[in-house]
């Protein structure tokens, strides 16, 4: 029986192997419809957690933005707004 360590990394290596790892490491991803996206809605890169992109049927770029803050969970903030 091989130990599990090694069953671990060798699944981890068969899996980025493959390309189906997720890992964030598209620091330096450069668009300028996204950073158009962040600038209307008054955030920078820095304040951004995680993002998902897809595209409309119509071609349209869209974007989901979660922040570092989590603004839209703070109460006061949604009365605010």
């Amino acid at each position: 029986m091989k130990d599990p360590k090694e069953l671990i990394e060798e699944c981890k290596y068969a899996i980025k192997e493959q390309g189906l790892d997720n890992v964030n490491d598209n620091l330096d991803f450069k668009s300028k419809a996204f950073a158009n996206h962040l600038e209307s809605n008054g955030l920078d890169i820095s304040d951004v957690k995680s993002v998902k992109f897809w595209q409309s049927a119509g071609g349209e770029q869209r974007y989901s933005v979660v922040t570092m803050n989590q603004w839209h969970e703070m109460p006061t903030m949604k009365e605010e707004i």
